[in-house]
């Protein structure tokens, strides 16, 4: 039921309502790079991207994503003794960057736990090609699935100016093509990018708005240290 307190559906209720109980996130780690990084699409990375900073506790000597959810699971078990419900949760990198054959293996073993109820899957509207979206719609009848999709800024400039190295308008069609499919997706934004001024974000509001978008989250623009935005 909705907390009648909240002007939104927190992702928290909505595992509520569907599951019956809390459910905790996993975070996972394929080892994937992104195509701002390796050079596909340029090279550095986004101006404000940290990836160690996101390291979950489960990522120890790139262990197989077998002993990743393992430990994971019982790391969250151990604060949360009552917990009995998680979601695999690949967060780090650009988790579609890679082939289909390459990804399947990787997405059908952290399903694989009985304690598992879902899978997220992190990653950027470049990289939802048709045989991509053949495998997550593979997935979406096996399990339940979110795509998390990268936006940061609803503004060309913006993008440009901190190396994302794709476009609005290619997130506008990867969303669609993961709706044509019914396939729930996310959307990241990030508020108070260089130059972005207020009437930029709410502009950003409204072009969400009107895109088949299941979900957002929202994220205060953060420096952390060796960044090329802290340099």
């Amino acid at each position: 039921m909705q907390d009648v307190h909240l002007k939104y559906n927190s992702f928290n209720q909505l595992m509520k309502t569907k599951f019956g109980s809390k459910v905790y996130r996993i975070t996972l780690n394929s080892g994937l790079s992104c195509p701002n990084i390796d050079g596909t699409r340029a090279k550095g990375g986004c101006y404000f991207c940290n990836d160690d900073y996101l390291l979950a506790k489960s990522w120890h000597k790139q262990q197989p994503i077998e002993d990743q959810l393992s430990y994971g699971i019982e790391y969250v078990k151990e604060r949360h003794p009552n917990t009995h419900q998680f979601l695999a949760y690949f967060q780090n990198g650009t988790n579609t960057h890679a082939k289909a054959d390459f990804l399947r293996p990787l997405f059908y073993k952290s399903i694989e736990p009985k304690e598992i109820v879902g899978l997220m899957i992190s990653t950027r509207p470049d990289c939802l090609d048709n045989e991509i979206l053949d495998l997550l719609s593979e997935l979406n009848e096996k399990t339940y699935l979110w795509v998390e999709l990268g936006l940061q800024s609803p503004q060309n400039h913006i993008l440009e100016k901190i190396n994302r190295a794709h476009t609005v308008e290619e997130f506008a069609a990867a969303t669609e093509a993961l709706h044509s499919r019914g396939i729930l997706n996310c959307a990241h934004i990030i508020l108070g990018m260089p130059d972005e001024t207020p009437e930029e974000m709410i502009q950003g509001v409204d072009f969400i708005n009107n895109l088949p978008v299941d979900g957002i989250k929202i994220h205060n623009m953060f420096v952390t240290e060796f960044t090329a935005m802290a340099k």
